[in-house]
């Protein structure tokens, strides 16, 4: 354990490194947050393995997968721990489960899935555990049973969440709770603009006042313009009458007209006068 700490050290310190300014163990041990050493074997945890796991101030999450540890013992208390994942280990026994209840009593995610816990009673210990809100135990071989998380939720009642399945059963990922987390944060900032700018807004609500009149105003409006529209539209008939008379007389005129010629025809003095210019000429 203790050479797999120092390597994940030297790696922190390549990654952290910049315009070559030298990064410190010192540097490693106040910032680091996640120390992961899934995969690294060891069966026990020495005194070098403790004295190193100490110096981490910030340390919250604490892999320790696939490593084959069969103990917990002298594993460090970490004060700032909130995440310890020790699956598919050779873990059997309740004393390693009262371990960590003692050693880590803050922390809000367990992992210990893919060992080798026989009796699911060992487990209600944990109820201890005031911040656990999340637990992982598939692979165990309590966890046969069909019915295992309904049993740990009963005596559990602080965990929302066993192997990925809520309460209701519904499938919860460690992204989904991110982004509720998120979600939650938008809010307050989403409320506090809201409370910071509700009174201005009232103002200007309050300083709008519609125009009762304006839909009477338009009618007006519409029926004024129709008045005018008929008014031309009558003037434009006369005109045409007007011409139209003068093209074409009336026809009471023409027959009247026939009517005068017809009477001078007729007339004795007029045919007389008619008859002497015949024989004058």
């Amino acid at each position: 354990m203790e050479k797999a700490i120092k390597e994940r050290i030297e790696k922190w310190k390549k990654e952290n490194t910049v315009d070559g300014k030298e990064v410190t163990n010192e540097n490693v041990y106040e910032n680091l947050t996640e120390l992961i050493l899934d995969g690294k074997k060891f069966s026990t945890i020495k005194n070098e393995d403790v004295e190193l796991l100490k110096n981490f101030k910030k340390l919250e999450r604490l892999c320790l997968n696939q490593t084959g540890i069969q103990s917990l013992g002298n594993l460090p208390s970490i004060e700032t721990l909130t995440v310890l994942e020790l699956t598919d280990n050779h873990l059997s026994t309740v004393d390693s489960l009262k371990y960590i209840v003692e050693t880590y009593p803050n922390i809000k995610t367990l992992e210990i899935g893919g060992n080798h816990f026989k009796n699911i009673k060992d487990f209600e210990i944990l109820k201890n555990m005031k911040n656990l809100t999340r637990l992982g135990v598939q692979f165990n071989p309590f966890a046969d049973d069909p019915n295992y998380r309904k049993e740990l939720f009963s005596f559990l009642p602080e965990v929302k969440i066993i192997d990925c399945l809520n309460k209701e059963g519904v499938e919860v990922l460690s992204s989904d709770e991110d982004e509720d987390e998120e979600y939650e944060e938008d809010n307050t900032l989403k409320n506090f603009y809201e409370a910071d700018f509700k009174d201005e807004d009232e103002e200007e609500d309050e300083e709008f006042v519609p125009n009762d009149n304006e839909d009477e105003d338009d009618d007006e409006l519409d029926e004024d313009l129709e008045e005018e529209e008929l008014d031309d539209l009558n003037k434009e008939d006369d005109l045409d009458v007007e011409t139209k008379e003068s093209e074409n007389p009336p026809k009471e005129e023409k027959s009247n007209k026939r009517k005068q010629d017809a009477l001078v025809n007729d007339d004795p003095d007029t045919k007389e006068n008619d008859t002497k210019k015949t024989k004058v000429e």
